[in-house]
């Protein structure tokens, strides 16, 4: 199965090379070894991140393409997507993983995903401390409490 893992991420880089993603690069930590890759994603026009400049660890087990890639931020990002660890909350590193995925992808729903949950995410927070308040104010148990990410990092 490495085999293929190996030709896979050969035709990945590839790939990359020679249509890099916009706002984006990546590539192998070194010539001997194909499973740990350094990504760099620059922050999207008209967010909180712009300007900013986002590195990434990505390490690919011998089952790549059919199971995801581990993804890590080695940049500390303040984002409600990404967790304390510098982990991207994402379907398509997880449950949604399809071998059709690459590093390109990869790399341009997490770009993509800065742009598109800030508003959602800035309303969810909003309403949790309404939330919050509320109970503190009537002196309830917190026995309940919205299910949404923290900021972190």
């Amino acid at each position: 199965m490495a085999k293929c893992a190996q030709l896979r991420l050969m035709t990945d880089l590839k790939a990359i090379r020679n249509e890099p993603p916009e706002g984006c690069s990546a590539s192998p930590d070194s010539d001997n070894n194909l499973f740990d890759w350094r990504a760099t994603i620059f922050g999207p026009y008209e967010t909180p991140w712009e300007g900013g400049v986002f590195g990434l660890h990505l390490r690919f087990g011998n089952n790549y393409p059919n199971e995801p890639p581990s993804v890590r931020f080695t940049s500390k990002v303040f984002h409600p997507n990404v967790c304390e660890h510098g982990i991207p909350c994402m379907d398509i590193i997880k449950d949604a993983w399809s071998p059709c995925h690459n590093v390109s992808t990869i790399l341009i729903s997490i770009q993509t995903r800065t742009q598109k949950t800030l508003q959602i995410q800035m309303l969810l927070n909003y309403s949790n401390m309404i939330y919050l308040h509320i109970t503190r104010e009537s002196g309830a148990v917190h026995k309940y409490q919205l299910d949404c990410p923290r900021f972190l990092w």
